[in-house]
């Protein structure tokens, strides 16, 4: 099985080989293996922290035109990329391939977010439609809804728009809370928390996310790339459950048949 099957945004979970350089390391070289492993988790945070007050900035407190709003584009790529590139940072260098589905759909979303509004363009000019560009015909489904007479525009932009927020918050809390319970466990198999009602939670957290920013903010490119990372991420979940049993045996057997992969059951 390719070092692949490990891929995605839970490999930090366990390692059989960090597992074998764990038993030979003395407990010094751990204690600064584990102090090392601290201080990259606070600059990661101070990172996230600053990209976040760049963000709130100029998407609210810079007064720029909405589209060429580049700085805008570069603080959301790079924001959303911190929880994505964040939890792939164990992959192995010939793996990183995988790790760039995620934030090439960050970058083509964005892009025509803040930008360049590619698919507003196409839109007006192949078909004729007419779609301001002041931002808030962005979203294209409040756009539909309102010609189609269904929903009026002054309704269906904050409840797309709000309702698309809440979702992509949910998956970054997902993903986030996920990542915590690696973090904390180290290298031991975690079953626990979120991990006891999905084994993959953060590949459901980065999913929401997607559609989260797809209710909020369709592009013709975001919606084709959607299925290809959705398929692309579902394969190495189960990779990764391969990967696992193979190392852990009985147990992540027995893990397996009692919690879900995707989806929690029902109570």
């Amino acid at each position: 099985m390719p070092t692949s099957v490990s891929a995605g945004v839970e490999t930090g979970r366990h390692t059989l080989a960090g597992q074998q350089a764990d038993a030979s390391e003395s407990a010094p070289e751990r204690g600064r293996g584990f102090r090392v492993q601290q201080k990259g988790v606070i600059l990661y945070l101070v990172a996230l922290a600053a990209t976040t007050a760049l963000l709130v900035w100029f998407l609210y407190v810079d007064e720029r035109p909405w589209y060429g709003n580049w700085p805008a584009v570069v603080s959301s790529v790079v924001f959303f990329s911190f929880f994505i590139v964040g939890f792939l940072a164990a992959l192995p260098r010939r793996d990183w391939r995988q790790a760039a589905l995620g934030p090439a759909f960050l970058i083509a979303l964005f892009t025509e977010m803040f930008g360049i509004p590619f698919t507003i363009y196409l839109l007006s000019s192949a078909f004729g439609f007419s779609i301001g560009l002041d931002g808030s015909e962005g979203h294209l489904w409040a756009v539909l809804l309102d010609r189609l007479g269904w929903v009026r525009m002054s309704v269906g932009v904050p409840v797309l728009k709000w309702g698309g927020s809440a979702v992509v918050v949910a998956g970054l809390v997902l993903m986030g809370w996920g990542w915590w319970h690696v973090y904390r466990a180290q290298d031991a198999l975690v079953t626990a928390g979120l991990y006891g009602r999905v084994r993959h939670p953060q590949y459901v957290g980065f999913a929401l996310v997607m559609i989260g920013f797809l209710v909020q903010w369709p592009t013709l490119i975001t919606l084709l790339m959607f299925p290809v990372l959705l398929a692309a991420y579902v394969r190495l979940a189960a990779a990764e459950d391969c990967n696992l049993e193979r190392a852990h045996g009985e147990a992540y057997q027995g893990y397996r048949q009692a919690v879900p992969g995707w989806l929690p059951r029902l109570r």
